[in-house]
């Protein structure tokens, strides 16, 4: 009848389009998981991932548990669960009220909250490892906020090289394409251990391929390489950007302490200093 054929043709259709979503989530998570794998080559054994706001909803801080274990098992401890992921909002309570320094056991692995790091998604969508000081990040939620600085530092978490036996997963897939996120995860990699050299001549590649961040919050490695360098004229173009997007001079500006600057260069950091005061 033409009610049965109108309901099974809602049927398919829904299934049709629960298929189309499974297989974008896919294809974010993927790509995500690259941009991981970019950022952090690999991680010391007992680092808790925080995710805060998972990028898909069909997965669970559960599932990609499961795949990043996979993602940085060593072929020779299998069975060993190595890094735990949590999402923020699901584990929340759970989190404010641990002590830091005390060790906590989840399934079969042993960590504590003073050894994790945080993740969080970027406007342009890259994924951004934070910092303990990096309240002011425009797109962290409040219980993020509330964490943060119950975390270590990424260069005390990530190994910026890999000397174990560590294979990628077919899964996975192809890397994907040189890309902005790309570039801007390995900026954040050479940030981590004061390599302002190499994070300038990622700047300079993205110019090159003409890429660029849809948010000025992924500027502020780069911006601050440009002053250290002394490259004025880049310098002022990230702190044009950075000054034009609400909430980006304050998360901008807590990366400028302690810096050696010439006049120029401290003029330029000034104003975003200024700005973000007055904010």
């Amino acid at each position: 009848t033409l009610v049965w054929a109108l309901l099974i043709a809602l049927a398919l259709g829904y299934q049709f389009q629960l298929q189309n979503r499974f297989r974008r989530d896919w294809e974010i998570v993927r790509s995500t998981l690259w941009e991981l794998k970019t950022r952090a080559p690999d991680l010391e054994p007992g680092t808790t991932l925080l995710i805060d706001r998972m990028m898909v909803d069909s997965l669970t801080d559960n599932s990609l548990n499961a795949l990043v274990n996979w993602l940085y098992e060593d072929p020779d401890e299998l069975a060993r669960e190595v890094i735990k992921v949590f999402e923020v909002d699901n584990r929340r309570e759970m989190l404010l009220n641990d002590d830091p320094a005390r060790p906590f056991t989840h399934n079969a692995f042993t960590g504590m909250l003073a050894d994790a790091i945080f993740a969080v998604k970027t406007p342009s969508g890259c994924l951004t490892i934070l910092r303990p000081g990096d309240r002011f990040m425009p797109s962290l939620s409040k219980g993020g906020k509330a964490l943060l600085a119950r975390g270590a530092e990424p260069s005390e978490r990530i190994l910026p090289t890999v000397s174990r036996p560590m294979e990628t997963p077919d899964w996975l897939g192809s890397e994907p394409d040189e890309n902005w996120c790309a570039l801007y995860e390995r900026a954040e990699l050479a940030a981590d251990r004061g390599d302002w050299e190499s994070v300038l001549a990622e700047a300079e590649k993205a110019d090159e391929m003409g890429f660029e961040p849809v948010s000025a919050v992924e500027y502020r490695s780069f911006f601050v390489a440009a002053l250290i360098a002394d490259d004025l004229e880049r310098a002022e173009r990230y702190a044009s950007a950075i000054l034009a997007e609400e909430g980006v001079p304050a998360y901008a500006a807590a990366q400028l302490d302690g810096l050696t600057l010439s006049s120029g260069a401290d003029a330029i950091a000034a104003r975003v200093r200024d700005e973000a005061e007055r904010r």
